[in-house]
């Protein structure tokens, strides 16, 4: 779609049971001071009464595009909402999720003045009663000396991009069966892509945490499993690029943390086949993208990120574990020793 200057932004809301909570996403973004936002909202098949919520309250409220569909998964659905989009600029929001008044209005005011491609803020962990749990602000993003921040917040969510960027460079998220956080490596190529990456230090997205979270279901790979596909298209692809806007070396040691996640957080409670399947498949990217793309300079990268120590620690020691193939025992130590802390 051609962009309408009218739209500063198109905001994709994919929406799947959440009538608990769309009401007051969409009253959110209703109610921010830029104004020039269309909200593309789109029913992922929900089973409860989201479609009833958002039907009865928008039904005559011209900035909400509302679109119905059969269960796609949120990777396709987000697509869709894409394809849809006219605005200058693109904001993922999920449909339990909500933003602060001024959230929308701070990201793109920085991104006119800098002519940015992508801008990233800050994010509010919080509960259904609305305690906060923890409070994420970005701090200053320097290219290629420390883009440690944009491999910090490093979902869908919680950034503003370009449209023309978004669509020039193909963009799309992987429909994978059961995989959660297949965003991240979609972000961690636009990291490396993007033009004058800048910086907002404001954390009103508010990220509700609750039973039906996709990150809490993804703990101990109960539900959800590890963006397997995903990530391995995004190495592919980044393997070909020559010429890039950023650093490589904060890409591929971006991977690494997120790989330490995983292995040593999210994994904790997965079965022995799971856990099997996860080593296997990181020793296999280790081999085919990330061996000759890790020289001595990545742990000065991974200890001098203003990540602080826990994921300073834990990125660095999953390199060690990779290199020296013990990653298994290690994970099984993570393990043990999170098992007897609970007791």
């Amino acid at each position: 779609m051609e962009i309408t200057d009218k739209i500063a932004v198109s905001v994709i809301v994919p929406a799947y049971n959440v009538e608990r909570f769309i009401k007051k996403c969409i009253d959110s973004l209703l109610d921010q001071s830029l104004q020039a936002i269309e909200i593309i909202v789109i029913n992922d098949g929900s089973t409860d009464e989201t479609e009833l919520v958002i039907r009865n309250n928008y039904r005559n409220e011209t900035r909400v595009k509302y679109i119905s569909q059969l269960n796609k998964g949120v990777s396709q659905t987000r697509n869709i909402g894409v394809d849809n989009a006219r605005g200058k600029y693109l904001l993922f929001v999920d449909g339990d999720d909500y933003l602060g008044k001024d959230y929308i209005k701070n990201l793109v005011e920085c991104a006119d003045q800098k002519d940015s491609d992508l801008v990233v803020a800050g994010y509010t962990m919080i509960d259904e009663t609305g305690k906060i749990q923890r409070s994420v602000v970005p701090w200053n993003y320097v290219s290629c000396r420390d883009e440690s921040v944009v491999y910090c917040i490093c979902a869908v969510c919680s950034r503003l991009y370009r449209r023309d960027f978004w669509i020039n460079n193909r963009f799309h998220f992987v429909n994978e069966s059961g995989a959660r956080g297949e965003d991240t490596p979609i972000a961690m190529r636009a990291n490396l892509l993007a033009r004058n990456i800048r910086t907002v230090p404001n954390s009103g997205y508010y990220y509700v945490q609750h039973i039906e979270s996709a990150m809490k279901g993804l703990a101990g790979f109960q539900k959800y499993h590890f963006p397997y596909q995903t990530m391995k298209e995004i190495l592919s692809e980044v393997e070909d690029l020559s010429n890039v806007a950023n650093d490589k070396r904060f890409f591929y040691v971006g991977v690494y943390k997120f790989l330490a996640q995983f292995a040593f957080q999210l994994i904790q409670g997965a079965s022995e086949n799971s856990i099997k399947q996860f080593v296997s498949y990181t020793y296999e990217i280790y081999m085919n993208f990330l061996k000759t793309n890790t020289d001595h300079s990545a742990l000065r990268v991974i200890f001098s990120a203003q990540w602080g120590a826990i994921p300073r620690i834990a990125t660095g020691l999953l390199l060690f574990s990779i290199k020296y193939r013990c990653l298994e025992f290690m994970i099984r130590m993570r393990k043990k020793i999170s098992s007897e802390k609970n007791k």
